[in-house]
């Protein structure tokens, strides 16, 4: 606080001593004139005597102001000591303040009414004499300063006229108790009416001075404004503490040197559940959480050694209901603080702070690491955008490393010249927007940047930013074609695009049409837009009703708007067009449509013609023998004739003009190759033909597939024809000539045979006739001779039985087939081979898992069979037991049968050739003719098979028996 002499400029007076005392009366300042007297020492000691030094302590420490006059020590100056309380803002005192006026009189020069002039010329507070009507005589300047009047505006008016309405009573009534000699003299603290209408305090002290008949009164006015408004000021301070403190949620406790309650506001009881009564003289230590005792002792402990100095404590209590309860506040020593003598304690109730803070804390962290593994970039700054924590993907964004990113500017990232992405955000608290940054390879990134503004000091940004350039990119791909649709709406004939909107209870207009809308309405698209009329008006009448009612439907439904439709064009001409709009309902109930409308006149003209064609098509179709059926290319049935319909599997039939697809009409063991076919003619382009029998009806059909197309590909065209009976004579020619075929080359193997086998017996014949025929043959010889040509003759007639066996057997065509059971065939083999099979001690071992029957002739597979299994008993190793094989499966359409031993075996390496011929033997000891295999193979090939051979000597054989299955399709 500045001095009142260092204001007012003083020190250049001679006659006036100014000087401050602080609270304790100690000397801190005097003006030049008093640090004259003394550099370092209480000047006023020199100036006063004992007594009179006493009085200036005692009133300094006062918290009134004071006026006395005292005769300086040892000289002829009076002194008029005026002693002001120094107060601070809060009206607490700080010290006071002492001006002094010196005046030197000397006895024999200086009269009474100079030293009255001098008193009232350099008096710092106001002084008057006044009539005793109130009419003021002599006024000084402070009076006047005071006031606020000049000297003679006041020496034309009474104290009444200035004194404020509510205490002019009171002076008046002390006035006259000293007029009547009740009082000497009075003081009184009042208001007066300064000049400019504000209102000022003065003490007033008024005497009565008499001289001979005449009295006036004698005035001194000290201005005590300042200290009337910080006294109202400490009151209202005073009683906004007292109610501060009783409504307070905060804890307000005077604790004693000894930690014993002094004093408690309200809210303590509530706190720690005990009446104020009961706590006031019990340490407040006994509230302590036993842990934290410690710690707030040792607090005590440098609290006592330091006082009016400030300690923060966050300690717990246990209330009254043995809850625990987290403090946090102030504590200061103030026991050397006169008339309060004890230590303060503030404190607030952060329980639920506490608990909160945990879970902040716990919040925090499961917010830090989703922050850090956020797919949005995430950043704080400085006001200046300086980053200041930066998370993994906006790093990632930018192609730089945490390290990196720290202490850039957002704005030396930012794209382009003199950015100024921060400043833009002006007073706003959220700021968006689409910020280019430069990544650290140099290519530039887009980003949808948001940014916040933190209320902290100094102010910091929140950042966050989403990668939108894949989005730029593709907004700025969908910007050209835009434009490119623009350009080719505008441009290409027939074809116009529009957006209407309908506003709740307005009829439709429309906010955008292309240029192309001219071709119909033969207006500009803008005229267009002020009066949707000139086109609704081009509607054909026929058609508008329809338009109106689907409409209502596309709306109702949410469905886009779909129709064809006439409009008169510009010249008169009725056009086809085809309308497109889908609509969007806003929250207004406004309705947006966003369509096009095409010309599609010719298209209607073509489906026209394409009707009459499809007509005259179908009356051909529907008289031809043939089966036809067209398909799409995603192989939907378009067309189908009813020769189709015929030509379908009875079970198909009913379901010809409900099915949309046509392999749904394929039987399901033959679409997965009908789809392939179509998909090849689809691919090549090329058509396909191939045959079908049905073995259900025993018919044969003959199905093409042709690629259809103009321009472009258009579908499939199918065709299925009934070639059973050009089929059962080609059946039949190829019987007969796969049967003449077969004898021819039976008898050339024939003619072969007999050449062969009866070469040997006839040579042998002739020869031992010829030998009988000698003349001089003696009787033993020729009998012997005899003997032998009947041997040989013998010989000769087994081979022709043999010959006529084998005749026989090519003679009998196999033409009876039936479903044979193998099982059971081979059981009845196995019974009637039992004796043998016993005899070897052998082992049958079948597995007809796979095909256990098959369609022939019985004989002939019997024959087969039982030929294979007697010859591996037959052939059996003579130190092994036999162990026969047998088993049927298919392979594609392929029947195999395997008969497999473990006999004695063949040497094909030199036998090969020799397997199947006539009377090939290839164990010698063993009895046998040679005629069982090439028997056994006859038959085979009778039915239509082969048969092959596996063996080796001492290992055994496996004959393998394949059959062809006859494919039995259908469609």
């Amino acid at each position: 606080m500045q001095s009142f002499a260092h204001s007012s400029g003083l020190d250049q007076s001679r006659l006036i001593y100014y000087a401050e005392f602080d609270r304790q009366g100690t000397y801190t300042y005097g003006n030049a004139q008093l640090r004259e007297l003394s550099a370092t020492n209480d000047p006023f000691q020199i100036l006063l005597g004992d007594l009179d030094y006493i009085y200036l302590q005692n009133q300094l420490k006062s918290p009134s102001p004071a006026i006395h006059e005292f005769r300086a020590q040892g000289t002829h100056q009076s002194l008029r000591l005026e002693v002001m309380p120094r107060l601070d803002d809060q009206g607490t005192k700080l010290g006071s303040s002492v001006l002094a006026l010196a005046e030197a009189w000397p006895a024999e020069q200086i009269t009474g009414q100079q030293q009255f002039e001098a008193i009232l010329r350099y008096a710092p507070i106001g002084m008057a004499l006044l009539e005793l009507n109130g009419r003021w005589i002599r006024v000084n300047q402070a009076l006047c300063q005071f006031i606020g009047y000049t000297e003679e505006e006041l020496l034309e008016m009474d104290f009444q006229s200035i004194t404020h309405p509510k205490d002019l009573a009171e002076d008046l009534a002390l006035a006259h108790q000293v007029i009547r000699g009740e009082i000497a003299s009075y003081a009184l603290e009042k208001r007066y009416l300064h000049k400019n209408g504000s209102v000022v305090w003065g003490l007033l002290t008024v005497t009565l001075a008499r001289q001979g008949s005449t009295s006036c009164f004698i005035s001194q006015i000290q201005d005590i404004t300042a200290t009337k408004q910080s006294y109202q000021a400490l009151k209202k301070s005073e009683e906004k503490f007292r109610l501060m403190s009783e409504n307070s949620r905060d804890t307000m406790a005077l604790i004693d040197q000894q930690g014993r309650w002094l004093y408690g506001n309200p809210y303590v009881s509530k706190l720690t559940g005990y009446d104020l009564d009961t706590l006031l003289g019990k340490p407040y230590a006994e509230l302590v959480h036993p842990d934290d005792l410690p710690a707030l002792t040792e607090m005590y402990r440098e609290l006592m050694a330091h006082p009016d100095q400030t300690f923060k404590s966050r300690h717990r209590i246990v209330n009254a209901q043995g809850q625990t309860r987290w403090l946090e506040g102030y504590i200061v020593n103030k026991l050397d603080l006169e008339g309060l003598n004890a230590i303060i304690g503030n404190f607030q109730d952060i329980t639920s702070l506490v608990y909160s803070s945990r879970k902040i804390e716990e919040s925090e962290k499961l917010f830090r690491t989703a922050l850090e593994y956020s797919a949005s970039g995430v950043a704080l700054t400085s006001k200046e955008g300086v980053c200041l924590t930066v998370n993994r993907a906006f790093c990632q964004m930018l192609g730089y490393t945490e390290q990196e990113m720290l202490g850039k500017t957002f704005d030396s990232l930012t794209y382009g010249e003199n950015p100024r992405t921060f400043e833009r955000l002006g007073q706003q608290q959220t700021y968006q927007t689409e910020e280019r940054y430069v990544h650290k390879t140099g290519k530039i990134v887009w980003v949808l940047l948001s940014i916040a503004r933190l209320d902290l000091e100094p102010h910091h940004f929140i950042l966050q930013a989403a990668d939108i350039t894949d989005r730029k990119q593709a907004e700025e791909e969908i910007s050209q074609k835009k434009a490119q649709l623009a350009l080719l709406s505008n441009h290409l004939y027939g074809l116009m695009i529009f957006q209407a909107v309908q506003e709740p209870g307005k009829p439709i207009r429309f906010t955008y049409v292309s240029d192309t809308v001219r071709e119909a309405t033969g207006q500009p698209a803008q005229e267009v837009l002020h009066n949707a009329d000139l086109l609704f008006k081009r509607i054909h009448p026929d058609d508008y009703q329809q338009l109106r009612e689907k409409l209502r439907a596309s709306l109702k439904n949410r469905q886009p708007l779909k129709i064809e439709l006439r409009v008169i064009n510009a010249h008169q001409d009725a056009r086809w067009v085809r309308v497109r709009a889908t609509p969007r309902l806003l929250d207004d109930g406004t309705v947006v449509w966003e369509g096009y409308q095409v010309d599609v006149t010719q298209r209607k003209e073509a489906l026209e013609e394409l009707k009459r064609s499809e007509a005259n098509l179908r009356v051909v179709l529907d008289h031809t023998e043939i089966g036809y059926v067209l398909l799409d290319t995603e192989g939907r049935i378009r067309l189908y004739n009813h020769r189709f319909t015929e030509l379908c599997r009875p079970e198909t039939k009913p379901h010809v003009a409900h099915t949309e697809r046509f392999i749904d009409l394929v039987s399901p063991e033959r679409r997965l190759v009908v789809e392939a076919l179509l998909q090849q003619v689809l691919t090549t382009g090329e058509g396909v033909g191939y045959e079908l029998y049905d073995e259900q009806r025993e018919l044969y059909f003959y199905v093409t597939i042709h690629l259809v197309r103009e321009e472009q590909v258009l579908g499939l065209c199918l065709s299925m024809q009934d070639i059973s009976r050009r089929k059962q004579v080609e059946l039949e020619q190829q019987r007969m000539t796969q049967e003449v075929l077969l004898k021819n080359h039976n008898l050339e193997q024939f003619a072969s045979i007999v050449s062969h086998n009866l070469r040997a017996p006839v040579a042998n014949v002739l020869g031992l006739t010829e030998m009988l025929q000698q003349p001089d043959l003696p009787e033993s010889e020729r009998q012997q001779l005899l003997e032998d040509v009947v041997l040989c003759t013998q010989r000769l007639d087994q081979v022709i039985k043999d010959l006529n066996q084998i005749v026989s057997l090519r003679n009998e065509v196999p033409t009876e087939k039936e479903w044979v059971d193998l099982p059971q065939l081979v059981a009845h083999i196995q019974a009637q081979l039992q004796p043998s099979l016993t005899a070897k001690r052998a082992q049958l071992v079948t597995d007809f898992s796979q095909v256990d029957e098959w369609y022939t002739v019985r004989s002939y597979f019997y024959s087969i069979v039982s030929q294979l299994i007697s010859n591996a008993l037959k052939f059996s190793q003579p130190d092994q037991e036999p162990l026969i094989y047998i088993s049927g499966a298919m392979q594609e359409d392929i029947f195999q049968l395997v008969v497999e031993d473990n006999g004695l075996g063949i040497d094909l390496r030199r036998k090969s050739e020799q397997v199947f011929g006539l009377y090939q033997r290839f164990h010698r000891p063993i009895e046998g003719k040679g005629m069982g295999l090439y028997l056994m193979k006859t038959q085979v090939e009778l039915l239509g098979g082969q048969v092959f051979v596996e063996s080796e000597l001492g290992r055994g054989s496996r004959f393998t028996l394949k059959f062809p299955v006859l494919s039995a399709v259908s469609i």
